[in-house]
């Protein structure tokens, strides 16, 4: 994966929850949406989501949490 690709996948996960919570599968189907639009390959596993998720709290300085109750990744309030 490229640098480019990494940082658009950063991106566009930053974006779909910007929108509202959304479940580790709505956020990967639209990852593979974009992949099939923009010509990257922006899915991911679980494992790699995860990191990303540390990445986004660094580089962001946007902390994205999972709802256990509703099953879905939201952003934290104020964030």
């Amino acid at each position: 994966m490229t640098q480019r690709e990494f940082i658009s996948r950063l991106n566009l996960i930053v974006k779909k929850l910007k929108k509202g919570p959304a479940t580790f599968d709505e956020i990967n189907h639209y990852l593979k949406t974009e992949s099939e639009l923009q010509g990257y390959n922006f899915t991911t596993s679980k494992r790699t989501f995860q990191r990303d998720l540390e990445q986004i709290r660094d580089v962001y300085n946007t902390n994205i949490q999972y709802d256990f109750s509703n099953k879905w990744y939201n952003i934290k309030e104020g964030e």
